[in-house]
């Protein structure tokens, strides 16, 4: 995210800008420790994709100089100039390993405008849910999947740290079946219209978080419109009946969580 604040106050000295802009900066640090004191797990550091440390570390705070007045700026941006404006170029894989749960940069124009751009926890999760390898990405996943699947892989670590071994896992997503047939279905219809989307972990799987993102989205891409197709007209509830039993099967093992 980028806010840009232009300089309200009009003057051509040079000086002048620059003081306002210090100005703006000092305010910005002060208000920006008051918050930290009331929110203060996003001044703390994210540890083995587990848990936040809120050990009052504070967070990643740059400021930058940019030789260019905003208007001129802002009048044809382009993605590289845009990306320098960000505290991490959100393609290195130094953005991606960070500990740090909010990451600020303070850019200073020369007219005194200010453009103060913040990465947080959750742009840098699904990053780091996407990054397979350099070469494998997950494509996309939504925010609802990434928080899903940590959430899931903590249960996960959880288990295994309680009976001192891994268990088969296995996770129910409902899938709002509206959006998936074709034409979609107005968000008024009324009536549980969903499916449950089942993913599972075997044991000594990979367990990484991309590794688990993927199974979420592959269970969730079988819900479709063809799926949305078998359980219409005269044959609906036979089919719905059929996938209610493979439904089950995951079930069956009594060891699974």
């Amino acid at each position: 995210m980028v806010l840009y604040y232009p300089n309200d106050q009009t003057s051509s000295d040079l000086n002048d800008a620059i003081a306002i802009a210090g100005r703006t900066q000092r305010r910005l640090k002060q208000t920006l420790s008051e918050t930290l004191t009331r929110f203060y797990p996003f001044a703390g550091e994210v540890q083995d994709d587990l848990q936040i440390d809120c050990n009052d570390e504070g967070v990643y705070y740059v400021e930058a100089q940019v030789d260019e007045h905003l208007t001129d700026f802002l009048r044809k941006p382009d993605i590289k100039s845009l990306h320098m404006l960000l505290p991490f170029d959100p393609n290195s894989m130094e953005y991606i390993s960070t500990p740090y749960v909010v990451r600020i940069q303070v850019n200073i124009f020369n007219c005194g405008g200010v453009a103060i751009s913040m990465c947080t926890l959750l742009v840098a999760l699904k990053a780091k849910a996407s990054a397979v390898s350099p070469a494998v990405v997950v494509e996309n996943p939504t925010c609802v999947v990434v928080v899903t699947t940590l959430l899931w892989k903590c249960a996960i670590g959880v288990s295994k740290a309680i009976h001192g071994s891994e268990k088969p896992s296995v996770l129910l997503l409902p899938v709002n079946l509206r959006r998936k047939s074709s034409p979609s279905l107005p968000e008024s219809s009324v009536g549980n219209i969903i499916w449950m989307a089942i993913a599972q972990c075997k044991v000594n799987s990979n367990l990484g978080l991309p590794s688990i993102v993927g199974h979420l989205k592959n269970s969730i891409a079988e819900i479709n419109n063809d799926f949305v197709e078998e359980i219409k007209g005269d044959e609906g509830s036979l089919k719905v009946g059929e996938r209610l039993k493979e439904m089950a099967q995951p079930y069956s093992n009594a060891d699974a969580d």
